[in-house]
């Protein structure tokens, strides 16, 4: 599996998470901004479910999670609030604990779809980072070498491209403006007419 293919089905186990927890847990969500986070995924595996935080009570619920070599980069505190809102959740109760089993393997299918993101980008970097290109956008500011990488697989040779504007609408950045006598003015938006994989990553 290449990496746009990689990319893409890590945004589509993303999004079906999403939509899993708002069904079963909709308080949840707001608190998850990063579903890729490795707490995150480690807690939806393990409490994915409002019936999961509640099933043993209180007090083991944070002996499980609040000791810090645990709950990584959540603040302890966290995992009180996340107790109290299970307490109260407004989410759908599926017969079977059907909901439980599929956020906890959504959420098993998008750390291993990380995971070979992650060993892609790391042998992308690794034949890349010979190539004069691939040096090139590294002295870009805030570009890094994943960064680098993928976008040199999203282009190709870098120097095929004469002008700036060529890499800008094969990215689905270029603005588009529409305009008649009788339009209201609106502000110009990009036209996202290009390569997706190239647009998340620039």
């Amino acid at each position: 599996m290449n990496l746009p293919l990689c990319c893409a089905k890590t945004w589509q186990l993303r999004n079906q998470l999403r939509a899993a927890i708002d069904l079963a847990f909709p308080e949840l969500n707001p608190q998850l901004t990063d579903l890729t986070q490795p707490t995150a995924l480690r807690f939806l595996q393990a409490n994915p479910t409002p019936e999961s935080i509640l099933r043993n009570g209180r007090q083991r619920f944070l002996d499980t999670w609040q000791p810090r070599r645990r709950c990584g980069q959540w603040r302890p505190e966290t995992f009180q609030q996340l107790y109290d809102l299970a307490q109260h959740s407004i989410g759908l109760t599926a017969p079977y604990r059907i909901d439980q089993f599929e956020i906890t393997a959504l959420a098993h299918d998008l750390a291993d779809a990380l995971a070979k993101q992650q060993l892609w980008l790391t042998q992308a970097i690794e034949l890349l980072d010979h190539r004069r290109d691939f040096q090139r956008l590294m002295q870009l500011p805030r570009i890094g070498k994943p960064t680098a990488a993928a976008i040199l697989t999203a282009i190709g040779d870098i120097d095929a491209y004469t002008k700036g504007k060529q890499l800008v609408k094969l990215a689905g950045l270029a603005i588009r403006l529409c305009e008649s006598g009788s339009s209201i003015r609106k502000l110009p938006e990009i036209s996202h007419v290009g390569s997706a994989y190239l647009r998340y990553w620039l």
